[in-house]
């Protein structure tokens, strides 16, 4: 067994995310029809991808187009796309949620999936959604107690039936550029969540900063996500300021005033802080200032400097994202909402919130 097996025999998990478009291959498809069905043919244009399974666990699909010509998934016993496949897997399940189980003598260790068929129309790129959905085998050795077998898929992610204030703009409110935000995909990953919504589009630290005085419910942790808009200054020409600044004058007094407030009043409670993502427009290390002076760098870097002075933990998306926005390909996959024709190159779709949900799923089970 490869080692690459060995680990997803033993990590694999109710929500880990199994599909990834580094592994996608242009130029190849599985087929459905005829005496090579099964088999990994080519075509132009055409993409296909590949992810790990192991004998006797079950995995779940979500994605929009199950059209039986297109969708199909056949499996190998290596990650080579050329050579003998073991045949197509059998669906079950309805609608945009379908299972597949690899049998227990299976020698399988990849599931090669369609991706991309444009003769077809079948486009499921930014839709789909890979995950195990139960835990049966470790390195393939089976669970044979039934009871044990039974304890295991019980267990759950802390996060399950929590109830979380999600604190943001445009990219954590509900809106027209995703079908769903980041912390609904954490909801459904870990079982149910009691999601408290306050992202408001356009706002920041620079006008939300007294948002403690907004919030009624009493929730089990809260999520802070600002700062793309202080750095567009978007309604704001306020400049960064000093560490520990006193009042709302600087965007550093903005975010000292906000984190204190929702200290004071969830003393209780668990407070966390996200730095905003990387912009088209500014990212890395060598980004141009903006009209006032500053970076996003330099924004979330103060806004983790603060996070560190009040020991709240702190997600750094800016550095490690895992969005490349700075490239045309990951620009136009992860930052094109489906009803745009081109990416923004500031706003995840449902491809970025689902990379920003498995990121943010993992750092919030641990606070």
């Amino acid at each position: 067994m490869s080692d690459l097996t060995r680990i997803v025999a033993l990590e694999q998990g109710v929500g880990v995310k199994l599909y990834d478009s580094i592994n996608n291959k242009s130029g190849f498809y599985v087929n459905t029809v005829g005496n090579t069905i099964g088999q990994i043919l080519t075509a132009p244009d055409t993409v296909i991808t590949y992810f790990p399974v192991v004998p006797g666990q079950t995995y779940e699909i979500n994605c929009q187009d199950f059209r039986g010509h297109c969708f199909a998934i056949t499996l190998k016993e290596n990650d080579q796309l050329t050579g003998k496949v073991l045949g197509l897997v059998t669906l079950t399940g309805t609608g945009n949620t379908r299972f597949f189980t690899v049998a227990d003598d299976s020698t399988a260790a990849f599931a090669f999936m369609n991706v991309v068929i444009p003769s077809d129309l079948f486009d499921i790129s930014s839709t789909v959604f890979v995950k195990v959905d139960s835990v049966r085998h470790i390195e393939r050795i089976p669970i044979i107690d039934s009871d044990v077998r039974k304890s295991i898929e019980k267990l759950s992610s802390p996060l399950k039936s929590q109830k979380w204030v999600v604190i943001g703009d445009s990219i954590t409110e509900h809106n027209f550029r995703t079908k769903k935000n980041y912390q609904d995909y954490v909801s459904e990953s870990v079982g149910g969540m009691t999601v408290y919504n306050y992202g408001i589009s356009a706002t920041g630290y620079y006008d939300r900063y007294d948002v403690a005085n907004t919030i009624i419910q009493s929730p089990d942790f809260l999520t802070v996500f600002f700062g793309t808009n202080d750095w567009g200054q978007v309604k704001n020409t306020k400049v960064l300021g000093k560490f520990l600044d006193m009042g709302t004058s600087t965007i550093s007094g903005c975010i000292n005033t906000c984190l204190l407030g929702l200290i004071k009043k969830f003393y209780q409670k668990r407070i966390a802080v996200f730095t905003p993502l990387p912009r088209e427009d500014n990212w890395g290390s060598n980004a141009v200032p903006n009209a006032v002076g500053y970076t996003l760098e330099q924004l979330a870097n103060m806004i983790k400097r603060y996070a560190d002075h009040y020991s709240l933990p702190c997600l750094d998306l800016y550095h490690k994202s895992n969005l490349p926005v700075y490239t045309t390909e990951g620009n136009e996959f992860y930052f094109t909402a489906s009803c745009c024709s081109a990416p923004d190159g500031l706003h995840p779709n449902d491809a970025g919130h689902r990379v920003l949900a498995a990121k943010i799923q993992k750092f919030l089970e641990l606070i």
